[in-house]
């Protein structure tokens, strides 16, 4: 299967899950073995990849990142360039940078299929640049990446689709670094703020929970990086939120607030649970952090 299905779930209409798309032509949707990515190429990294998650085939390794030239210009994908710069060498941790590459959508979750064939091409497919993005090295140790595979647990369903991205704002700092292939001085705007949407059939409704973290502070303080004298584009509904590197439950219609996309709709715990009182700020009954063990009162 090439690039995400938004019948994956159920062939039934009403279990259908719609990509959204902008209206302008700074975007660019490529399709890959089980997910897609919609790439912002001035910005050269992705608004979002999509996902279709079932069963993965176990034991297929890792490969390196590349660029991506069937479908896009090397000059509109952030590559090695960026990520070999000496410039974000890590100041005490020997061969490691204070970025790493991080998937947009994990190696694991596209990695299934009829044959071990696809689930490798599936797998491979997601070490291509559009899937990455500029991360702290400490994402890795947060349950965000796990996150999907918590609610397949938690609900034993056997597929789910999901939705990852960026929040892309126009006053996102700017990174100055050396071209590790020119040498030269180069710039890129760094997102600080990433969400997921995983929609799921449970009890014969198409159901979705959104989640949102950031990385804000860390960003902002290494000495390379530059904050932009802008007014956003549009509002953050998640400017209030008080910690880097932790995982909020937030209702999905400030990830169409911050993001300008509209989802396909489906109930989710906020549609009836509108007083409940989350963290602090104006926007409390709408966002939560997340706790494992709670999950399953937001599904």
């Amino acid at each position: 299967m090439q690039g995400f299905s938004s019948f994956f779930l159920s062939n039934d209409e009403k279990y259908r899950v719609n990509l959204p798309t902008a209206t302008n032509s700074m975007y660019t949707l490529i399709a890959y073995t089980h997910f897609s990515v919609y790439q912002n190429v001035n910005r050269k990294l992705a608004l979002y990849s999509a996902c279709n998650i079932a069963d993965k085939v176990p034991g297929i390794p890792r490969r390196s990142f590349r660029k991506d030239i069937d479908h896009l210009k090397r000059d509109q994908q952030l590559g090695d360039e960026f990520y070999k710069s000496v410039t974000i060498d890590h100041p005490t941790r020997k061969n490691a940078n204070v970025f790493d590459r991080g998937h947009i959508v994990s190696k694991q979750y596209p990695q299934w299929g009829a044959s071990e064939a696809i689930a490798k091409k599936a797998a491979d497919d997601t070490f291509f640049y559009p899937n990455a993005s500029p991360q702290v090295p400490e994402v890795n140790q947060m349950d965000w990446k796990d996150l999907e595979e918590f609610i397949v647990d938690e609900l034993e369903i056997k597929k789910v689709s999901v939705l990852s991205g960026l929040v892309l704002s126009n006053n996102d700092p700017v990174a100055t670094y050396i071209d590790s292939i020119t040498g030269e001085t180069a710039q890129i705007q760094i997102a600080l703020k990433f969400w997921k949407i995983v929609y799921y059939i449970f009890e014969n409704q198409l159901k979705r929970i959104a989640f949102v973290f950031k990385q804000d502070k860390i960003v902002k303080s290494f000495p390379f990086i530059t904050q932009i004298e802008a007014i956003a584009d549009v509002p953050d509904p998640f400017n209030a939120l008080e910690d880097d590197l932790k995982t909020y439950i937030v209702d999905p219609s400030l990830l169409e607030e911050a993001t300008t996309l509209k989802f396909t709709p489906a109930t989710n715990y906020f549609d009836e649970n509108l007083d409940f009182n989350g963290v602090s700020g104006d926007f409390k009954p709408k966002i939560a952090v997340f706790n494992k063990a709670e999950l399953r009162n937001y599904l």
